[in-house]
């Protein structure tokens, strides 16, 4: 009978454990929750107040510091004109080479104001996106832009009418410069390039390549025979303005928020920053030395020419296209897309030892009109056009 309570009371005990256990764990669980809400609420509520007063500390200093701009400026300053009219920020402005017209960039348009009468003159707009600088060409007759919508526009000063819109550049472009005979502009750019323009025909000449990141600033030698470019990679570059090859590397830090760079208006100085943009270091360049030392990087040499064959489909420019570049006729389908052959390679010596091989590409271009649209893409790198047709 003894053993029989016993047992009893074992399961009893099981029995209760076996359901107060789950309560204590759900206990447990709802308590940690609760903690957590409460934890988070309280981080919420911090952060909150910290976007509140970060928010109340900068109206204040906006506010101190219109007040002071309301005070009388120092002696020897007269305000001649307040020219008022962006809606935006407005980031940087420049002046005309003559001095009678400033530029200012906001948003994507630029205005032009005269500066003797504070009025504004102009209104340039056609970027479809913020545009982040403008630059003058030396004779004022060209201003140039550039936009983060990828392209960067000539604009004639006499009409204010875009001359030419330059597309190449993959990303947007952070700055633009012209060289000091006003025949080229160079651009940088996010996508780490920077390219070389014709400013006559709009044509790019050329892109350099050897950055690994964002290309911020751009500036040519008085004399013109060198390009400086700073990069967010954290390295100053000087390209030889006869070959464009990087002569020399200059390591300097980047804080990747805006780092410059500028040659001097007269001698072959050139001031940079460094030490994550917190100093200005201003260097003297030897060029005779700087051009004269064997580049540390190797670099390939590859130009070519392109020929295209264009024609309506079925007039027999694949099979001319066989014979032009030596190889036996054969019936072909009509071609779809395009077709792309070697017509002549060769290995050229260059002055200094250097050597570039210049290639000249024959294209077959497909008829049908649904790809011609896609071959408009490439004529602006075509060197000649062979128009096939069918005479009968």
């Amino acid at each position: 009978m003894q053993r029989q309570r016993e047992d009893f009371a074992r399961k009893e005990a099981n029995a209760l454990v076996s359901s107060v256990v789950p309560l204590l764990v759900v206990l447990i669980i709802l308590i940690f929750i609760a903690f957590y809400w409460a934890d988070s609420d309280e981080t919420h509520e911090f952060g909150e107040l910290r976007k509140r007063r970060q928010r109340e500390q900068r109206e204040q200093r906006e506010r101190e510091q219109r007040e002071r701009e309301q005070q009388l400026p120092p002696p020897g300053f007269k305000l001649l004109h307040t020219l008022s009219g962006h809606t935006d920020l407005i980031p940087s402005v420049a002046w005309s080479p003559d001095g009678g017209l400033l530029a200012s960039r906001s948003g994507d348009s630029i205005r032009l104001w005269d500066t003797t009468t504070g009025l504004p003159l102009h209104t340039l707009s056609g970027h479809s996106d913020w545009i982040s600088s403008v630059a003058w060409s030396p004779d004022g007759r060209l201003l140039a832009s550039g936009s983060d919508d990828t392209t960067i526009r000539l604009w004639d000063t006499t009409t204010w009418q875009p001359l030419h819109t330059l597309s190449g550049h993959f990303d947007s472009i952070y700055s633009v410069a012209w060289s000091p005979d006003g025949r080229l502009l160079a651009s940088g750019s996010f996508d780490s390039t920077i390219r070389l323009w014709d400013a006559k025909t709009g044509r790019q000449i050329r892109a350099l390549e050897g950055h690994t990141s964002t290309i911020t600033s751009l500036s040519f030698s008085a004399d013109g025979r060198l390009l400086a470019s700073k990069s967010y990679d954290g390295t100053v570059r000087l390209w030889n303005a006869d070959v464009w090859e990087t002569v020399a590397i200059l390591n300097e830090s980047s804080s990747n928020n805006y780092a410059d760079l500028s040659f001097h208006p007269k001698s072959l100085i050139l001031a940079t920053l460094g030490e994550l943009d917190t100093v200005i270091r201003i260097w003297d360049l030897e060029l005779a030395t700087i051009l004269n030392t064997p580049s540390a990087i190797p670099s390939v040499h590859y130009t070519n020419a392109k020929v295209v064959l264009v024609g309506d489909s079925g007039v027999g420019k694949s099979g001319l296209g066989l014979v032009l570049t030596g190889q036996p006729f054969a019936p072909t389908e009509s071609t779809h897309g395009r077709r792309v052959w070697t017509f002549e390679s060769e290995e050229v010596k260059l002055d200094g030892g250097r050597k570039e091989t210049r290639e000249t590409l024959l294209w077959d271009l497909a008829g049908q009109p649904g790809y011609r649209l896609i071959h408009q893409l490439h004529l602006n790198e075509v060197a000649v056009a062979l128009v096939v047709f069918d005479a009968r």
